[in-house]
């Protein structure tokens, strides 16, 4: 939405009484207080700021080679901070005296603060531009005391600047000296104890000294971990070796002829006698001799059998070799024995050895931080004392160097300045604003539209006319061979049957016209509409829904028109000669249904149906028949219909599902004079 020039200025004209009297009291306020103000005088005084040794840094009095300046517009700045500074203010209020620079006010704490303020507001330090110039003006009701004020002002600036800039305070210096000295007697007593209490001597050797001892410990340890593992593993295979060994072995044995095998000789020599015997005396094959060869042979076979020796005597002993492995078993139980002990003295000082490294790992950052701490002070010490020794030698050589020049003596000006024109320009530009604010306050608050750019910025509903007020004067007459729009120009009825045909409705449509309160012109704009649609050579039907005061067939028939009956069933009424026809369902008993399909019957029966619909404020029968409408359009009265009504209605025609192409604004007037509106 583009505003124009009109849109901006007619809520100017239309809240002129709020802007008048938002303007005129400002300005009145600036009249009052322009007539009350009173002549001010100012003093003004000049100063030259030079460059001195105050503006040069350097590390010590004979240390030039840093020394580092301020260039011209740091010096000047540094001095005007001085001279605003507010203690120099509330020093120059107090011995002067409130009640000479500000007559009336007591000498109380709370006033001299707001004269040490006001002072501030009074004074005004400014630097001549590309020069070392410092302006300085103090502005006052007098003009004696305005010169007074400013050279105690001054003077008092002179003694606070070589405070500022004293650069030798031996006392100082020399206090900070011998409390880092004391400081450092401090670190190097906590230090001595800490090593008493911790057996420290130099803490970097102990570190290493213990590392040292726990890593040959260790080795050690391992060392002997490895011989016990070898005398327990020959332990084990002597142990195996003796006990596999038998614990005594024979030593000697006696053997002698077997007796077994001499008494089988015996038997021998005795059968071959008796078989000798009996071959004299009996034949060979004699059973006898048979017996006795066979005797012979199994005594010859015993003695083949039996062994021809015999083992008389055994000596038995212990077993040497037995005797040597429990011997080296001894020698390696005894040899793993004390290598274990051993190892447990050198694990008890492993434990040592480690619980003395814990302790100095624990202690490590607190002797650190000790020694960084008696390093650190001790080097500012170092750097204090010399800066005491620059300090007694720059007091001796200089306290301070001025390098300030007064070029004009404090003086008053002959004239003072009321600020009269200041005040008036300042009113009336308070005027101005606050006229503005008025008119924004004005309408952004107000709940009635007097312009469509109003219509458009608080319903978001584009405006498809704007009818003006007759402001009183009667319409004009209704004439039968000169039936024409009264309210609607023919532009507007134009738009609205462009519009009717964007719907895709430009025969048997229906257009409603309908508004939240009685009274907003409702079936006069639906009769102008209906009258520019019958030009255009069409059959229009203008049905007046609920009419008030006789509706729009009462108002044609007071304005003389006379209405040619065509259907009297069904109320019909023509126009004279017009393709115009009108109905109203005053006093017919029509329920909603059979209303809904009349206006049906009728759409399909003309071009196109205009609909006068009763206002929300006095029947729902409108929401309720805007669901028939192809077009809907929303009369407001300009000034007098509520925004939060109007939206209420569009809330309930949205419910009702329909089409609200935009709104009229009704009865509108334009409060911009012809002449600027024309030129607009």
């Amino acid at each position: 939405m583009s505003l124009t020039a009109r849109d901006f200025l007619t809520p100017v004209f239309y809240y002129k009484r709020i802007a008048i009297i938002a303007f005129v009291v400002p300005v009145l306020l600036a009249l009052v207080a322009a007539v009350l103000a009173k002549p001010v005088y100012t003093a003004q005084s000049r100063l030259l700021i030079l460059l001195g040794s105050e503006y040069s840094f350097r590390s010590g009095v004979a240390g030039d080679a840093n020394r580092l300046s301020f260039d011209r517009a740091q010096i000047v700045n540094a001095e005007m901070e001085i001279l605003q500074s507010r203690e120099l203010r509330q020093r120059t209020v107090q011995e002067v005296g409130i009640a000479r620079i500000y007559p009336g006010s007591a000498p109380t704490p709370k006033a001299i603060e707001q004269a040490t303020e006001q002072l501030g507001r009074d004074l005004a330090v400014t630097a001549v531009p590309q020069s070392n110039v410092v302006e300085v003006s103090l502005r006052n009701g007098d003009p004696r005391v305005a010169a007074e004020v400013l050279a105690k002002l001054l003077d008092l600036y002179r003694e606070r600047r070589l405070e500022v800039f004293s650069q030798a305070d031996i006392n100082a210096v020399v206090g900070q000296r011998d409390d880092l000295r004391r400081r450092l007697d401090e670190i190097e007593g906590r230090i001595t104890r800490f090593s008493g209490e911790h057996n420290l001597s130099d803490y970097t050797q102990d570190l290493v000294d213990a590392q040292t001892q726990k890593a040959s410990l260790t080795a050690q340890i391992q060392q002997f971990d490895q011989q016990i593992a070898s005398a327990q593993a020959r332990t084990r295979q002597y142990r195996g070796k003796s006990g596999a060994a038998p614990q005594d072995i024979e030593l000697q044995t006696d053997v002698g002829p077997s007796l077994a095998n001499q008494d089988l000789n015996l038997t021998l020599l005795r059968l071959q006698e008796q078989r000798r015997q009996a071959a004299a005396k009996f034949k060979d094959g004699y059973p006898l001799i048979k017996e006795l060869d066979a005797q012979i042979a199994t005594v010859q076979a015993a003695i083949a059998a039996a062994p021809k020796q015999q083992v008389e005597t055994i000596r038995r002993g212990v077993n040497p070799l037995r005797q040597q492995f429990d011997a080296a078993l001894a020698t390696n139980e005894s040899e793993a024995a004390g290598l274990s002990v051993g190892r447990q003295r050198l694990e008890r000082s492993l434990a040592e050895a480690q619980t003395r490294l814990d302790e100095l790992v624990s202690v490590g950052p607190v002797w650190r931080e000790m020694l960084r701490n008696r390093s650190v002070v001790e080097a500012a010490y170092q750097d204090v004392s010399k800066r005491a020794e620059d300090a007694r030698l720059e007091s001796v050589f200089s306290r301070s160097r001025a390098n300030v020049r007064m070029i004009q003596a404090p003086e008053a000006l002959p004239s003072g300045h009321s600020g009269r024109l200041t005040i008036l320009a300042i009113g009336v530009l308070l005027g101005v604003v606050s006229a503005a604010a008025g008119i924004v306050i004005a309408a952004t608050f107000s709940q009635v539209m007097i312009s469509p750019s109003d219509v458009e910025a608080k319903l978001e509903l584009p405006t498809l006319a704007a009818p003006p007020a007759l402001d009183g004067q009667t319409p004009p007459h209704v004439r039968l061979d000169q039936l024409r729009p009264v309210f609607l120009s023919h532009d507007d009825s134009a738009f609205l049957m462009r519009i009717l045909a964007t719907v895709g409705r430009e025969r048997h449509a229906l257009v409603q016209f309908i508004a939240a309160n009685a009274g907003e012109g409702t079936a006069s704009l639906a009769l102008d509409f209906a009258i520019a649609a019958a030009q255009r050579k069409q059959r229009v039907l203008l049905l007046d829904v609920e009419p008030e005061n006789g509706g729009v067939v009462g108002h044609l028939r007071s304005q003389g028109a006379t209405l040619a009956a065509t259907d009297a069933a069904g109320g019909v009424m023509r126009v004279g000669t017009s393709r115009l026809y009108v109905a109203s369902t005053r006093g017919l008993d029509l329920s909603e249904d059979r209303l809904s399909n009349a206006i049906v019957a009728a759409r399909n029966s003309f071009d196109l149906v205009v609909m006068a619909a009763p206002a929300l404020q006095q029947s729902y029968l409108g929401v309720t028949l805007s669901g028939l409408a192809d077009l809907t359009a929303v009369v407001i009265e300009a000034e007098q219909t509520r925004a939060a009504v109007v939206r209420n209605l569009l809330d309930k025609l949205d419910a009702a599902g329909a089409d609200v192409a935009g709104a009229i604004l009704n009865k509108r007037r334009f409060y911009i004079p012809r002449l600027i509106y024309g030129w607009l």
